[in-house]
């Protein structure tokens, strides 16, 4: 007899043996210790958060010991990523950070093209919209893919709004709009294009609205609509799921997605900042050069006081600062205060552009 918990489990394993046999008929002389290492990796990593990545790779290294072996690069499809981001005025000064934000969009790519149903989930400030828009815009020039996205705030509509309702009087059909956007989705692509559409849940998950949604999820990929139609996710389409949290979603629920977690300490202040330094002093990508000497006493000012008042600030508020390993990392508090009074920039920007 199959448990409920070995049911959540069988898709992850399902995942790691596709991901595994795929690369070993890729590279058949490669150890298979080394093959499976590498798949328990990068397909578990996107899922940890800033603390647990450390303890995840000792995990890895005390199974696997004296093994290593570099990611899949992608290298064509990273380097449009990073065009992109800083076509857009993302780059930042710290060339960890820029990259591990490049690689975050790699890491979905990898998750979208073994699960068609993906979460990418985190709080508000670590980049999760940026990262599905880059990927999105990447794809272009790198795979000559068009990416379509249809964006839906499911929670925010009742559920005759969103799958349909059948009048009870006449019992005619009216397609709601998740079912109508399902549809059209789902059309045949044009001849000689090659295109993929998103589907983005964006906003909280939780069973009101979702479980409807794991027929899809696994692999029948069939949404059944309350008027007994059915309607079949084409592979050329997939799902995604933007949000804050899981703490709403069932564990079926989550066992049929690939998981990608998107952490604000990764992310950090400065890169707020400084973006908004060159929206004030440029156009958001690079700094005027008469503005050149304002944008330098930003940053001047910025790394003289606000790490110190941060650090002020945190010792009044009983923070044990269990991550100060890092001393640049404020709590998230701090952090996304400090986010949000730089990027009032209607008003700042007039006050600072003011001779």
């Amino acid at each position: 007899r199959v448990t409920g918990v070995q049911t959540c489990a069988l898709p992850i394993f399902k995942t790691v043996l596709v991901l595994a046999g795929g690369l070993k008929r890729q590279y058949s002389d490669m150890d298979e210790r080394l093959v499976l290492m590498r798949i328990l990796r990068d397909a578990n990593m996107p899922k940890f958060t800033y603390d647990d990545v450390p303890l995840f790779l000792g995990l890895i290294s005390d199974l696997f010991p004296g093994m290593d072996c570099p990611r899949v690069g992608f290298e064509g499809l990273k380097n449009e990523v990073l065009i992109e981001l800083e076509k857009n005025g993302y780059k930042c000064s710290d060339d960890k950070v820029f990259a591990q934000q490049a690689d975050k969009c790699i890491q979905m790519y990898e998750t979208m093209a073994v699960r068609w149903t993906s979460m990418i989930v985190g709080p508000t400030g670590g980049g999760k919209t940026v990262i599905l828009d880059t990927l999105c815009a990447a794809r272009k020039p790198a795979d000559n893919v068009i990416v379509k996205q249809f964006v839906i705030s499911a929670k925010s509509q009742p559920l005759n709004a969103l799958y349909g309702v059948m009048d009870p009087a006449t019992r005619d059909w009216t397609d709601g709009l998740l079912s109508n956007i399902f549809r059209d989705m789902n059309k045949p692509v044009p001849e000689g294009r090659d295109e993929r559409r998103y589907i983005v849940y964006d906003g909280d998950v939780d069973a009101v609205w979702v479980e409807n949604m794991n027929s899809v999820m696994d692999d029948s990929r069939l949404l059944t609509l309350p008027n007994g139609a059915r309607i079949r996710l084409q592979p050329w389409c997939s799902m995604i799921c933007e949000c804050f949290d899981l703490q709403y979603a069932s564990a079926a629920t989550i066992s049929r997605c690939g998981m990608v977690w998107i952490d604000p300490k990764d992310l950090g202040y400065m890169p707020f900042y400084e973006r908004w330094v060159r929206t004030v002093c440029g156009n958001s990508v690079e700094v005027d050069e008469e503005k050149l000497a304002l944008s330098q006493t930003l940053m001047d000012l910025f790394q003289k006081y606000v790490p110190k008042l941060l650090d002020f600030m945190l010792a009044f508020t009983g923070w044990d600062r269990r991550r100060e390993a890092d001393p640049g990392d404020p709590s998230d508090v701090i952090e996304h205060g400090a986010a949000a009074c730089l990027l009032r920039s209607e008003e700042h920007t007039s006050e600072l552009q003011s001779p």
